[in-house]
């Protein structure tokens, strides 16, 4: 049965085509204008989604820009083959994954508790790792309190591979017209504007009124509010663009232009987004003051935080976002920026460059705290402030980079971070402080007292029960400010009674400035060498009980890595982690593809020897990033890149790779991503079992010329290595022959033109030439030949002449001429002429009566002594039938017939002599090079 579809089916079908490229084109144009606003900062500019973002170059800057940081590997800027573009857009989209941008969980409950205020409370407490119920729990509040049909599971809703079409549609039940995320943003719209009516997101707003007062409760200032007038349509347009301008003052723009809102059929989703963003101002406002500190230019800064007990935050949730005092997103591998783990937190550290004011935000899994940014204030190295007890000079000069201390009795007092606004992982903590600065924490956890040769006095006394001390729990980097805080038991003792001293593991004694503060006192030095020091604690200038206590110093700077260079997928890569000369602490090691951590096992040489050997084994091709930490530090240039390569997916190609000629230049090419010229190596063996190497030429990032020149006849074996690892097929089997012991005998020197239409043969010997391929072309390819083989290695030719032409017979053994090739054989009358006045005879030779390379000069000659140019007329037609010009003339008794053809194809050739055509008939040329009848010989 035939279905015809009627004319109404095919206009309602066609309707439906341009509404939906209406929405395509709108949805295009959104997100266009969503990433110009985010790159306003910077010199990008997108102008058409599909051909700006296609090699993937762009999409890595919009990246950075979005996540404040530089994504690490190679990007392929110049001119980049499609391989590489698919190499750009993957890092910009491993980037996006190791970024946990899909982390719906937490953001769905969040999103509830919007919608209706209790309904979701504790979303700031759940933890992201348990998403699959986090999400179903959402969804089942949704559908039971807020009649949003669960139309994803919740599986597929805290999956990775969540794509964001599947994702958009659910949400699109909370924000449609009457959801319940419009009918909330409504209410808090209302709360704004209590002394206006609002009910809707679209025609109410079309004349800028609802706007302008929005921004002005929110805290920006319209200009002129008070005479605009809201009652003409010819004015909307001017209205809110005036209330964009100043929404732009505080820190708001709108994805919809100023013409669309005041369309009397605005789309409620834009008008509604943009209110939520200038309430989100009024939030802001409400969090209170933010931290300042100060610190010295070139200096380095550290912010201790401290997280709740069992929280599950990683040092890799952590971001920090450092805006210099030009208003720029600083990269924060210029600032020397490091994130470390601690005991009760974590720690963030770098170094300022420049005098100014910085904003630092610190975001945990992509949330900024409450009580950032962190105002910072960098002073030049000259004003130096005498606030910060000097490190001991003793022998010692001062660190360039010191840590800065800022007293929480002196100074900024020190933020707590456990309001209700806290970050989801950061919430109640009642011990969690963010901290301005970095002190080597001194936790009160006894270390059993050891010996030293520079303290042997008595600790009996009886004054220890005056002033206690338990010791230092953790090791302390090189450069860091130690802090050493001592309890006091008594009201009765003053800072002069308590003395501390530090004995690096030199011997070198360094006397502590001691203050005392309440009921305690704090003493500070500045650890140099690598090693254990020794704190002694005196009260009336005796030892304390325990005194002296140990401080394990460790430099991460000084932990070398070796072996880190090269790899292959499936084959075990080893590398050594060296960590004598930095101190003792342990080491962790992450090796993380695509954001997936790979396994790895890490073994130590020899007990306490601070050697280790780490192994893993990649899975795949691609870049690896190596995190390697001493004592949760990362280490200088952590994290590492890798790039690993697949042995199987290189490409050798060319043809020399299978035959080439003795005492000639063999060429072939290597097609290998993620390599450079020292990873390819290239092993010739000969048949004498001789081998030689291969020069290898690096054409661009991915291809490789290799060049050798055979020295013997024979079968050879190259081996093609990347990595030291043979590549797939590799070793390829190469004949190589030698052309000038290629024998060729009775070649015809002329053909009678009696003879046409008849056999001729003649005879090849290349029984010493060695294997390989001979080809015998002649006329270019015209005239066919036939071989057969009489003996071993030796030939019969033949072929068959039809035209009075003169034939040119060449010979190649593996692509080059043999001895004597080509031969030419003219055809010849049995009369050597004839007389004037009677027929005469005329012979047509050369290349250019068969084959004529394109745009290129090619000719033939006509001989006879009796011909003069003008009794010759020579007609060219290509395969179009279009004639081609043909200069005919004279040169020491031979008439020159000269042409060039302009495209590839068959040509047609006429030639007429004193008015008729040649006996032969019309030729044909051909333009597109020479073709060949091969005959393969194998060795046996």
């Amino acid at each position: 049965m035939q279905h015809h579809t009627s004319r109404e089916e095919l206009q309602f079908g066609s309707g439906q085509s341009e509404e939906k490229q209406k929405w395509i084109t709108i949805q295009m144009t959104t997100f266009k204008n969503w990433l110009n606003h985010q790159l306003q900062h910077s010199n990008v500019r997108i102008s058409d989604l599909e051909t700006d973002l296609s090699d993937g170059v762009l999409l890595i800057q919009i990246v950075e820009t979005l996540q404040q940081r530089i994504c690490t590997g190679k990007i392929y800027r110049s001119n980049p083959t499609e391989i590489q573009k698919l190499m750009n857009v993957q890092m910009a989209l491993d980037a996006l994954r190791e970024d946990k941008v899909k982390f719906v969980n937490i953001a769905l409950s969040a999103l509830l508790d919007y919608c209706q205020p209790g309904l979701c409370a504790e979303w700031r407490n759940i933890n992201p790792r348990n998403g699959r119920q986090n999400c179903q729990r959402a969804l089942t509040l949704a559908e039971k309190y807020l009649g949003i049909p669960p139309i994803i599971s919740a599986e597929h809703l805290s999956s990775h591979d969540l794509d964001e079409l599947s994702c958009i549609t659910y949400l699109s039940y909370f924000v449609r017209k009457g959801g319940p995320g419009y009918q909330a943003t409504l209410e808090n719209v209302q709360k704004a504007l209590s002394d206006v009516r609002i009910s809707d997101f679209e025609r109410s707003w079309s004349d800028g009124y609802l706007l302008c007062r929005l921004v002005e409760a929110v805290g920006g200032q319209i200009e002129g509010f008070d005479g605009m007038v809201f009652d003409e349509p010819k004015n909307w347009v001017g209205n809110v663009a005036k209330a964009l301008d100043a929404a732009l003052d505080v820190g708001v723009a709108s994805l919809v232009g100023a013409d669309e809102i005041a369309d009397v059929d605005v789309e409620h989703l834009g008008v509604m987004a943009l209110c939520t963003a200038l309430l989100s101002v009024q939030q802001e406002d409400k969090l209170g003051k933010k931290i300042t500190t100060t610190c010295l230019q070139n200096q380095q800064l550290n912010l201790d935080l401290a997280f709740a007990e069992g929280s599950q935050v990683r040092v890799d949730d952590l971001d920090v976002i450092i805006v210099g005092p030009d208003e720029q997103t600083l990269d924060n591998r210029l600032l020397d920026l490091r994130k470390s783990r601690t005991i009760k937190g974590a720690v963030l550290s770098f170094i300022p460059k420049f005098v100014g004011d910085y904003k630092v935000h610190i975001l945990c899994e992509k949330q900024e705290l409450p009580t950032s940014p962190i105002l910072l204030h960098v002073l030049s190295a000259t004003s130096r402030s005498a606030q910060s007890p000097p490190p001991p000079t003793t022998g010692l000069a001062r660190p360039s980079n010191t840590t800065n201390h800022i007293s929480s009795f002196e100074r900024t007092p020190y933020s707590r971070l456990q309001d209700n606004n806290l970050d989801p992982q950061f919430s109640q903590l009642p011990d969690s402080i963010l901290k301005t600065q970095r002190k080597e924490e001194t936790a009160l956890k006894n270390f059993p007292a050891s010996s030293s040769s520079a303290m042997t006095e008595s600790y009996e006394d009886a004054h220890t029960g005056h002033v206690t001390f338990s010791g230092l729990n953790e090791p302390c980097s090189v450069g860091s400010i130690v802090e050493v805080v001592i309890n006091a038991q008594s009201d009765r003792t003053t800072s002069g009674d308590v003395g501390v001293k530090a004995i690096s593991p030199t011997g070198i004694s360094y006397t502590c400035d001691v203050v005392r503060r309440a009921n305690s006192y704090t003493a500070t030095f500045t650890p140099m060498e690598v090693g254990e020091w020794r704190i002694g604690i005196f009260y009336e200038n005796e030892h304390i009980r325990g005194s002296p206590f140990s401080c394990h110093v460790y430099d991460p700077n000084l932990v070398n890595i070796y072996g880190l260079d090269v790899g292959l997928v499936g084959q075990e890569l080893k590398f050594t982690v060296d960590t004598s000369r930095a101190g003792r602490g342990p080491i962790q090691v992450t090796v993380m593809r695509h954001g997936r951590q790979i396994p790895c096992d890490i073994y130590e040489d020899g007990k306490g020897s601070g050697r280790f050997q780490v192994v893993f084994t990649p899975d795949g091709a691609g870049q690896y990033k190596i995190h390697i930490s001493f004592n949760n530090n990362e280490i200088k240039g952590s994290p590492f890149i890798l790039d690993i390569a697949d042995a199987s997916s290189v490409s050798v190609y060319g043809d020399n790779l299978r035959m080439a000629a003795v005492d000639r230049l063999a060429t072939f090419m290597i097609h290998a991503l993620g390599a450079e010229s020292k990873d390819v190596t290239v092993i010739i063996t000969g048949p004498s079992n001789k081998k030689k190497h291969a020069r290898i030429i690096q054409i661009d990032d991915t291809t490789f010329r290799v060049e050798w020149k055979p020295i013997e006849a024979g079968e050879h074996l190259i081996d093609v290595r990347l990595f030291d690892q043979s590549v797939y097929d590799s070793p390829f089997v190469c004949n190589v022959g030698d052309p000038e012991l290629v024998t060729v005998r009775r070649i015809p020197k002329s053909i009678l033109a009696q003879d046409l239409n008849t056999d001729h043969t003649f005879e090849i010997d290349a029984s010493a030439a060695g294997s390989g391929n001979l080809e015998i072309v002649i006329n270019g390819g015209r005239v066919p030949c036939r071989v057969r083989e009489i003996a071993s290695r030796h030939f019969v030719a033949q072929f068959t002449p039809t035209q009075p032409i003169q034939h040119v017979i060449e010979m190649k053994f593996n692509g080059e001429h043999v001895r004597g090739s080509p031969w030419n054989v003219p055809v010849k009358d049995s009369a050597a002429s004839r007389q004037p006045g009677g027929e005469q005879y005329s012979e047509l030779v050369g290349l250019g009566l068969h084959r004529a390379p394109v745009g290129e000069l090619a000719s033939f000659e006509i001989l006879s002594e009796f011909l003069r140019p003008e009794n010759v007329n020579v007609k060219l037609f290509d395969d179009s039938g279009h004639p081609i010009d043909v200069k005919i003339r004279e040169h020491r008794g031979k008439i020159i017939c000269e042409y060039t053809t302009r495209k590839v194809g068959e040509h047609r050739l006429e030639v007429y002599i004193n008015g008729r055509p040649i006996d032969s008939g019309p030729l044909f040329v051909s333009a597109t090079g020479i073709g060949d009848e091969n005959l393969a010989m194998n060795q046996s």
